[in-house]
């Protein structure tokens, strides 16, 4: 299986629809936290959390039919942040060379990035999709950072290998 975080952000860059946002161009999308300096909008992949569902005591959650080894499907989510940026950073974003409202623009990755976990899954989990969201904003170290985090959430097979 490949890293979780890496599918869901070649998920979203493969399906992304330029024409649901505002903007121009599609955001950049990496794993990894964001960094002020770097570009935005951005749409990040991170901090992955996995366990078996609902698995007992074992950590098995049935036999697999092929070898009849014990199995695990797992529960797990990854963060997606759909970044904004500062108000500077949504300048001269839109056709036409207009400034866009960080808020608005981060609600419009959030539906976007949202839409493209509900209606793609992947061959490599057996579902796929957007749980809770958060709106947020970063003045930590500098002008407001605004983004909206929202949990990719999946459930995917563990199988043996013989």
């Amino acid at each position: 299986m490949p890293d979780p975080n890496v599918v869901i952000r070649n998920l979203l860059v493969d399906n992304w629809d330029v024409s649901a946002t505002s903007i121009t161009s599609a955001p950049v999308c990496h794993t990894g936290w964001y960094d002020r300096d770097g570009d935005m909008p951005c749409l990040t992949v991170t901090n992955t959390d996995e366990g078996p569902y609902q698995s007992g005591a074992t950590g098995f959650t049935g036999l697999d039919g092929q070898t009849g080894k014990g199995m695990q499907r797992l529960s797990g989510y990854a963060l997606v942040n759909c970044v904004a940026g500062t108000r500077d950073d949504c300048q001269g974003l839109t056709s036409g060379g207009g400034d866009i409202n960080p808020k608005k623009l981060r609600n419009e990755l959030y539906e976007q990035a949202s839409q493209i976990l509900l209606d793609e899954s992947p061959p490599e989990f057996y579902t796929l999709g957007p749980g809770d969201a958060r709106d947020l904003v970063d003045t930590d170290e500098g002008p407001a950072v605004f983004r909206t985090e929202v949990r990719a959430m999946w459930l995917r097979d563990r199988t043996p290998t013989q």
